[in-house]
């Protein structure tokens, strides 16, 4: 199969005496290039398998690239925003949460919290990845979380190296737990 040069699409076309270009023969060369392309994709097998991704062949005429490709992470996931107020345990704004259970947090002392599950979603902690932070600018503040048993996550915040409350506005959370 021939390819067919996408950044010089100049070659394919001439001027003509107005100064305006006018296609010339290499059309029916591109014209057959995407009709094998289109045969490719209409031939491709109900599923195909390709390093744990499925692809399936349903393209259209002249429209080689429709394929429908679906590739389930191997992780799940739990982000969210949190927010905490006086000695009140945090809230959450859950964005995306494919872990099946939905956590509560608890307020365990000044600047400790713990992110609790209602079941065992921790089974290994070295496949555990946790994003957490101070949005604001403040250098001196410090949100970080660690994971303490298989049902929960424990939390803290520092201002100046002393925990402390009131420090978490909308601070974003990513919770990653890999197969």
């Amino acid at each position: 199969m021939n390819f067919i040069d996408v950044f010089n699409f100049s070659k394919y076309f001439k001027r003509e005496g107005d100064g305006k270009r006018a296609k010339i023969g290499h059309v029916n060369e591109v014209i057959e290039e995407l009709t094998a392309l289109q045969d490719t994709v209409d031939n491709l097998p109900e599923a195909t398998v390709v390093d744990g991704v499925t692809i399936t062949g349903a393209g259209t005429a002249l429209d080689p690239l429709v394929a429908n490709v679906s590739a389930a992470p191997n992780y799940k996931v739990l982000t969210a925003t949190v927010s905490q107020v006086s000695t009140d345990a945090p809230t959450m704004t859950i964005l995306e949460n494919t872990f099946g259970v939905t956590p509560t947090w608890n307020y365990v002392n000044v600047g400790q919290y713990q992110l609790v599950f209602p079941s065992s979603v921790i089974t290994d902690y070295s496949k555990v990845w946790i994003y957490s932070d101070i949005r604001g600018g403040e250098m001196n503040a410090h949100f970080g979380m660690t994971p303490v048993s298989n049902t929960g996550i424990s939390a803290n915040v520092f201002l100046d190296g002393n925990p402390a409350d009131n420090w978490l506005y909308f601070a974003p959370i990513e919770i990653r737990i890999y197969n």
